[in-house]
């Protein structure tokens, strides 16, 4: 699965209003991370951290497969 199906089924959980930050970790050794604001209608790019870590697999797990990340 994609980052971006990700995304879109963590928003499908959320509720009007309600909204949720997560990051993308680059891949191979950079240390960083694109971060997104997702709500129930959309996905926003917001902006790129130096020296970050990736949010969204630990996200997914609690928000759509209900089970704690570990």
């Amino acid at each position: 699965m994609k980052s971006y199906e990700m995304m879109e089924k963590i928003g499908a959980t959320l509720k009007d209003g309600e909204s949720i930050i997560v990051s993308i970790a680059h891949r191979g050794s950079w240390n960083g991370a694109n971060r997104y604001t997702i709500t129930n209608k959309s996905i926003e790019y917001l902006d790129h951290k130096w020296n970050w870590h990736g949010t969204l697999l630990a996200t997914y797990s609690e928000r759509v497969l209900h089970k704690a990340w570990m």
